[in-house]
């Protein structure tokens, strides 16, 4: 039985270029979390150090909010509400918190679940007056 012989076509490999466009500077460990308000002005940050922070695209990315009163647990997510700048995150405190991107106040924290919490999203049918959440319980 004769064996088989490959191909010998070169596969093609796409080459592209990656060019910074601005070092964000300030978080001392991972970042898992960079997501854009959905005007494209604001960037919010955040990883495994717990912190979250707000950068002004149209302004060279200057740092505007450092936010340090959200939980000191792990976050498991960051969401944009869709026409406010509000945040929501939560994780392994098992709540909910509802930040405002501007001031870094937080606005609000939901409480309820028994584990951590996964995910939350403002709700889109009404522009965004009730929130969403799952957990792993």
């Amino acid at each position: 039985m004769e064996e088989e012989s490959k191909s010998d076509t070169p596969k093609k490999i796409n080459r592209f270029k990656t060019v910074p466009v601005h070092e964000l500077k300030g978080h001392t460990e991972t970042v898992e979390y960079a997501k854009f308000d959905s005007s494209g002005k604001w960037l919010v940050t955040g990883g495994m150090n717990n912190l979250l922070r707000v950068w002004d695209v149209c302004d060279d990315f200057k740092l505007k909010r450092n936010l340090d009163q959200v939980p000191v647990e792990d976050l498991n997510f960051v969401e944009w509400h869709q026409t406010a700048p509000l945040l929501l995150t939560g994780g392994k405190d098992y709540m909910v918190w509802m930040i405002n991107a501007v001031n870094g106040k937080v606005m609000a924290n939901f409480m309820g679940h028994e584990e951590e919490v996964i995910s939350a999203k403002f709700s889109l049918s009404d522009g965004g007056k009730q929130i969403i959440s799952c957990s792993s319980d």
